[in-house]
């Protein structure tokens, strides 16, 4: 039997049937299966590992659904370093990313780029086995060891309709919605309670400049009885 002198790796139970957690098991490391909603692989207490697999049309559903945006925004507002692993088994077909004059979000490598250029922190891994991507794991698994318990309690759904929400806020778009929540402690109470000088030296001058304006604006409530637009918003939401 291998020595379980590893790190702890805790880990989706609908990952079970892929091939990592045996060649993890196999190196040495101790398992927590657990089931998840964030991540399928928490490797510390700040990295997250989203793993998608080419060969089994994994990442092509994902990308197709929209599925792999949720997850990304979830591992972002949850860890510090999310991570989004793609694992090509022996004789995998290679990602058609022969360069072309325009995106087309019909091809996989397209939506993939897509993905990379909206998320920009989320580290992109490539491994050619289950073997490749344990020893990767065992790699990347430095730090304060998981928390199991923190692990299993995170959800997808409110961090991703809050990170869904933040990011919309003016000045707080793209990469700036990630620096603006980790200096608020992730939380939208936290952001609120920043003031302009605080953000500033998070996302520099002209973004935090635009988050307080927009937060300063006034509240106008529209009355669906006197707004002269209100009908035609009614019958756009019956078609």
């Amino acid at each position: 039997a291998p020595a379980r002198g590893g790190r702890d790796v805790v880990v989706d139970a609908r990952e079970l049937r892929a091939g990592v957690p045996r060649a993890l098991y196999e190196g040495g490391a101790r398992l927590a299966v657990e089931m998840l909603e964030v991540g399928d692989y928490v490797l510390s207490a700040t990295i997250a590992v989203e793993r998608k697999n080419v060969d089994t049309g994994d990442l092509d559903s994902s990308l197709e659904s929209g599925r792999l945006w949720a997850q990304l925004r979830a591992l972002r507002a949850h860890y510090a370093t999310p991570c989004l692993l793609l694992e090509f088994a022996a004789g995998t077909r290679a990602l058609d990313a022969r360069a072309t004059s325009t995106m087309s979000l019909k091809r996989v490598p397209d939506r993939l780029a897509k993905a990379a250029l909206e998320y920009p922190d989320v580290r992109l891994l490539w491994s050619p086995s289950a073997d490749g991507t344990a020893a990767l794991f065992r790699a990347l698994g430095d730090g304060a060891p998981p928390d199991v318990s923190a692990a299993v309690a995170r959800r997808e759904g409110a961090a991703s309709r809050a990170s869904r929400f933040v990011e919309k806020i003016p000045g707080l778009e793209a990469a700036d919605a990630r620096a603006a929540a980790e200096a608020a402690g992730y939380s939208l109470a936290g952001l609120a309670r920043l003031d302009e000088a605080a953000l500033a030296l998070v996302i520099g001058a002209e973004a935090a400049r635009r988050f307080v304006a927009f937060c300063r604006e006034p509240l106008v409530v529209v009355d669906e009885n006197t707004d002269p637009v209100a009908p035609a918003r009614k019958r756009a939401r019956k078609r």
